[in-house]
C-alpha cells in the first residue's frame, strides 16, 4: 500500500482513497467554518494528543491533515497560537513514515497560504530549514511536497525574509530539478520562479547562469512531448520570473528566444486559452515586456493584434428569468440557476474559456501599457475603446484590469504628445480620454456593489485625472459627476447603519459576528 501511495500523483490518491477520508477532511473544513474558531478550536485541539502521541501512523496522519483543514476557517484564532501549532507540527516533518511527513509538509503548506504574511514572517527561522530537509527525503512525493510547500511559502513573504535563505533554497533545489521525474521538476521548477519573484534582484542574479540553461533545456526537450506541457510552461514561467528578478542586461537574448518560442505557438490559434501551455505562455509576456522595456516595442505588431482579438471576445453572457424558454445551448457554454436579490431566480449562462481568455488579455494589455508607458501610442485607441466598457463588466477580475488601466491610459497619451513637443495636443487628448472616460465610470460607479472595487475605481480615476491636467470637464460634467458620488456616501451610510445594527443583534451567532465585523472593515 505504500509504494502504491509512492508512486501516485495527488490526483491519482484522491480518486482511490477511502471515500470516508475525504468526507472526515471536509466536515472538519465545514464544521469550524459554520460554528467559528471559538467554538471549534478547544474540542479539536483536545482530540489532538491523543492521535499525535499513537504508533499508528494513520492516527499521526489524520491529526496533520485535519488540522490543514482548518487554516482558512480559524485562522483569526490560530494567527495568536501559530508558535504552540508549530511546535506541535515540525517533528512530524521528520517522522519515520513518509505519508506523516507528506501531511506536514502539505499541512505547512496550506498555512503558508491561509496564514500569510503573519505565518511567513514571524515562523521563517523555523519553517525554511525544515521545508529544506523535506526536499532531501528519499521518497519521490515527500520531495515534490516539500518544493510545493517552499512555493507557498514564498508566494506570501517578503523580500526581507526570504533573502537570507537564497543559498540554501537554491542548492536544495538543484538535485530536484535534476530528477528524472515530471512530479518533483514541476513544482520545484515553480519553487524556483518564486524564489525569483520574491528576492531581491541582487539576491538572485549571481544564479542566473548557473539555472537558465538548465531551464532552456527542459523547454526544449519537453517540447510537443506527451504530458509535458505542464512541465514546459512552468519553465517558461520560471525562465521570465528570472530574467524579471535580474533585469535587462543579463535577460536579453533568452527574452528573445522566449518570444519566438511563445508567438510561433501562439501565432494562428483560434483562442489562447484552455491550454496549459498557451496560458504559461501568455502570462510570460507581460514579465519579459517589463524586463525589455522599449526593446520590446517591436514584438507589439505580433503580440497586440491577438490579444486585442481576446480582449473584445464574446463571452455569451446572457441573464434570463428561470421560467423563460432555455435557448439552445452553444458548445462551451454552461449556465446556472442563481437567486439575485430583488429580482428572483434567473437563469445565467456564460462562455467559460471566451470568459478567461478575456481576463487574461485584460491584465496582459493593462501591465503591458504599465511598463511600456508612451512606447504604446500606437495600440492606445484601440485599446481605449475595448477596455474603457469594461468598467461595468459582471466579472470582478476583468472590472479591476479595466480600472488599473484607467491611468495608464491617460498616462501613455499624455507623455508621447509631450515627448514629441506638443503640449496643446497632448492637453486635447487628455479632455477628450477623461470625457471619454467619465459616462463609463459613472455607469461603474452606480452599478458597482462591492466596496472595495468602488474605491479602487474612484482612485484610479482621480489619478487619471491628475495626470490629464485642469480644464478636463464642463460644469455639467462635474456637477453629475458630485450627484453621483453623493448618492455613493448615502449608500455607504446606510450599509454602515445596517452593520452596526447587526452588530447589536443579540441572536446573532459567533460566526455571524465575525462577518459582520469583515464587512465593517
Amino acid at each position: 500500500d505504500d509504494q502504491d501511495w509512492l508512486n501516485q500523483s495527488a490526483i491519482d490518491e484522491m480518486q482511490d482513497c477511502d471515500d470516508l477520508y475525504f468526507t472526515g477532511l471536509s466536515s472538519a473544513n465545514a464544521l469550524s467554518a459554520a460554528i467559528g474558531g471559538k467554538a471549534f478550536l478547544p474540542p479539536f485541539c483536545a482530540a489532538l494528543p491523543q492521535l499525535t502521541a499513537s504508533a499508528d501512523w494513520r492516527q499521526r496522519h489524520a491529526a496533520m491533515m485535519g488540522i490543514s483543514q482548518i487554516g482558512e476557517s480559524c485562522a483569526k484564532q490560530l494567527k495568536s497560537e501559530l508558535g504552540g501549532v508549530l511546535q506541535m507540527v515540525l517533528p512530524f516533518m521528520t517522522d519515520p513514515h513518509p505519508r506523516v511527513v507528506w501531511a506536514a509538509l502539505q499541512l505547512v503548506g496550506v498555512y503558508c497560504e491561509d496564514l500569510a504574511p503573519e505565518f511567513q514572517s514571524t515562523h521563517h527561522a523555523t519553517v525554511l530549514p525544515a521545508i529544506i530537509i523535506g526536499t532531501q527525503s528519499p521518497h519521490i512525493r515527500v520531495k515534490a511536497q516539500a518544493a510545493a510547500a517552499l512555493v507557498n511559502f514564498c508566494s506570501g513573504c517578503e523580500q526581507d525574509k526570504i533573502d537570507p535563505y537564497v543559498d540554501g533554497l537554491l542548492a536544495a533545489l538543484v538535485p530536484l530539478l535534476q530528477l528524472d521525474s515530471h512530479l518533483v521538476q514541476e513544482d520545484a521548477v515553480t519553487a524556483l520562479a518564486q524564489i525569483a519573484n520574491h528576492c531581491s534582484q541582487g539576491a538572485f542574479s549571481k544564479y542566473y547562469d548557473a539555472f537558465m540553461p538548465g531551464l532552456r533545456a527542459i523547454v526544449e526537450r519537453s517540447s510537443g512531448v506527451k504530458d509535458a506541457a505542464e512541465l514546459q510552461g512552468k519553465a517558461l514561467e520560471c525562465m521570465s520570473l528570472i530574467g524579471k528578478a535580474t533585469g535587462k542586461e543579463r535577460f536579453s537574448v533568452d527574452a528573445c528566444q522566449l518570444m519566438q518560442v511563445i508567438l510561433r505557438t501562439l501565432t494562428g490559434r483560434e483562442s489562447l486559452t484552455g491550454d496549459a501551455l498557451c496560458e504559461y505562455m501568455l502570462k510570460a509576456i507581460p514579465r519579459i515586456c517589463e524586463s525589455l522595456g522599449p526593446d520590446f516595442v517591436p514584438y507589439l505588431p505580433q503580440v497586440m493584434p491577438l490579444l486585442l482579438r481576446s480582449l473584445g471576445i464574446d463571452t455569451k453572457y446572457g441573464l434570463v428569468d428561470v421560467d423563460d424558454a432555455a435557448p439552445e445551448q452553444e458548445a462551451g457554454v454552461i449556465s446556472h440557476t442563481v437567486g439575485i436579490r430583488g429580482q428572483g431566480q434567473k437563469r445565467v449562462s456564460v462562455h467559460i474559456e471566451a470568459l478567461s481568455e478575456k481576463m487574461v488579455a485584460a491584465e496582459i494589455v493593462t501591465n503591458m501599457c504599465m511598463s511600456l508607458e508612451d512606447k504604446f501610442f500606437a495600440w492606445l485607441p484601440q485599446t481605449l475603446q475595448i477596455m474603457v466598457p469594461l468598467l461595468s463588466f459582471f466579472m470582478e477580475d476583468i472590472r479591476h484590469a479595466a480600472i488599473k488601466s484607467l491611468p495608464e491610459l491617460m498616462r501613455c497619451g499624455v507623455k508621447h504628445h509631450e515627448a514629441v513637443g506638443n503640449k496643446q495636443a497632448a492637453a486635447e487628448f487628455a479632455q477628450g480620454t477623461a470625457r471619454f472616460m467619465l459616462p463609463q465610470v459613472l455607469k461603474a460607479v452606480i452599478q458597482e456593489s462591492d466596496t472595495e472595487c468602488l474605491s479602487m475605481l474612484l482612485e484610479n480615476f482621480a489619478e487619471a485625472i491628475q495626470i490629464g491636467g485642469e480644464n478636463l470637464f464642463t460644469d455639467r460634467e462635474i456637477e453629475t459627476f458630485i450627484q453621483v458620488l453623493r448618492g455613493c456616501l448615502d449608500d455607504m451610510f446606510v450599509r454602515r447603519e445596517e452593520i452596526e445594527a447587526a452588530i447589536k443583534d443579540e441572536d446573532a451567532d459567533e460566526k455571524e459576528h465575525e462577518d459582520i465585523e469583515e464587512d465593517l472593515e
